[in-house]
Formats: C-alpha cells, sequence, structure tokens
C-alpha cells in the first residue's frame, strides 16, 4: 500500500509538471502556409518550430551536491533508526516477558550439588574422631513479578548427607529439606502508596516508544527516496 502511494504521488507529480509545461506554450498553426524550405522540406516556421520543441525540455540541473548529500545523511540516518527501533523492540519484548514467572536452578555452598568432607578432630586424650561424609545438595526457585512492581519468590532446597564417624557409628542418611517464601513491594511509585497500573503504564509507554521510532523511521525511508528519485530525474535530463 505505502509503495502504490508513493508511485500515485510521483505520478502525480510528473503530471503536475507536464502540465505546467504546456500552459506555458502555444501550439504552432500548422494550417498557416509558409514558403517551403526546399533545403529542410518543412512548410512549418522553423523558429516556430524549435521554439515550440524547447518549451518541452526541462532546465538542467549541474548541481547535485545538495541533494546527493541529502541523500547519503538520510541514508546512514536510516541505519542509525533501525538501530532504535530494533532496541525499543527488545525493550518491549523484555517488559512483556517480565509477567511469566521464572524458575531457577542454583547451587550454593550452603547446599553444592556435590561435597565431599573427611574431618578429624581430637578432644582430650586420644584417640581423634574422623567423620566422613559424601553431600548432595539442590535448590531451585520461582519468582514472580506483580503488576504493582513488587516480586514473589519461593526457593525450595534439599541437602541429603551420607556419612559416618569412623570406628564408632556406620554410615547413614540425614536429609536437610527447606522452604522460603519472600515477598517485596516498593512503596511510593508514581505518587501511589502502591501503583497497581505500574507494570501497564510501563508496558504502554514502552509501546508508544516503539511506535515513535517506527514511524520517524518510516517518514526518514519516504524522504530518502523522493530524494533519490528527484537526483535521478535531473540526472536523467
Amino acid at each position: 500500500m505505502k509503495k502504490f502511494t508513493i508511485n500515485r504521488y510521483i505520478m502525480t507529480l510528473l503530471l503536475l509538471l507536464l502540465t505546467s509545461q504546456l500552459s506555458a506554450v502555444s501550439y504552432p498553426k500548422i494550417d498557416e502556409l509558409f514558403p517551403r524550405d526546399t533545403k529542410n522540406q518543412t512548410v512549418l516556421n522553423k523558429e516556430v518550430l524549435e521554439s515550440f520543441i524547447e518549451s518541452f525540455s526541462l532546465p538542467r540541473t549541474t548541481d547535485f551536491d545538495s541533494i546527493a548529500q541529502k541523500v547519503a545523511n538520510e541514508a546512514s540516518l536510516i541505519q542509525t533508526l533501525k538501530s532504535v527501533v530494533n532496541i525499543q523492540t527488545i525493550q518491549l519484548d523484555s517488559l512483556k516477558r517480565e509477567k511469566l514467572p521464572k524458575f531457577s536452578f542454583v547451587n550454593t555452598p550452603q547446599v553444592p550439588l556435590y561435597g565431599y568432607r573427611n574431618n578429624t578432630s581430637q578432644s582430650g586424650a586420644p584417640p581423634a574422631t574422623t567423620v566422613e561424609s559424601h553431600t548432595i545438595g539442590i535448590s531451585g526457585g520461582i519468582k514472580q513479578q506483580l503488576p504493582t512492581a513488587g516480586s514473589i519468590d519461593l526457593s525450595l532446597s534439599n541437602t541429603s548427607t551420607y556419612s559416618q564417624v569412623v570406628g564408632i557409628s556406620p554410615w547413614g542418611w540425614k536429609q536437610s529439606p527447606s522452604a522460603t517464601l519472600s515477598f517485596s513491594q516498593p512503596l511510593f511509585i508514581n505518587e501511589k502508596i502502591v501503583d497497581f497500573s505500574y507494570a501497564r503504564t510501563s508496558l504502554e509507554r514502552q509501546q508508544e516508544k516503539q511506535l515513535d521510532a517506527m514511524r520517524t523511521l518510516e517518514n526518514t525511508q519516504d524522504s530518502l527516496s523522493l530524494s533519490a528519485i528527484t537526483l535521478c530525474i535531473h540526472t536523467r535530463v
């Protein structure tokens, strides 16, 4: 649709240009008799005919520097605007993904994926006591962003330890499960104690930024097309 609009605009411009040229000239009177020129074999007045033909020629433009420079500048600007559109699109996608819950799998020194220990200690008279253990742990969580800019975070973990006291107690299992639920909510955002429309407002603002960037890119592309067409027309005449 846009290409059709531009083509229609160009055709209209050319027709107006041709009409303005035609309105400034008058056709020679072909029914008026003039002495025959035996050399050129014409029955029309040569001067009138040449004046009539020259009236259709467009003035030749030799100064293309300004138009060419404008085309080059706008071509460079288009690349910059495309980057701006891409950045705004990425930020918009990021805001949309914040509505989705985020799952995580984390291991820490307190909850290792695997750990081995061999501790020897002595208190008082010998012999020393040696504790040997193998530890397997897993920890995960889920975090949900709230429309009020707050969040809820649930963490679950479990540590399984297989240990023995050498020479005293046999091998045995020990389980250490844990669960943690946390909540956070910033206050006084947008002059409200709790802004329940924070997420929706942020999304709408980002959508407007993306649309503005896309409109600017489209307008610049149209301007570049018209400048290139103008340069092409003046180059051909």
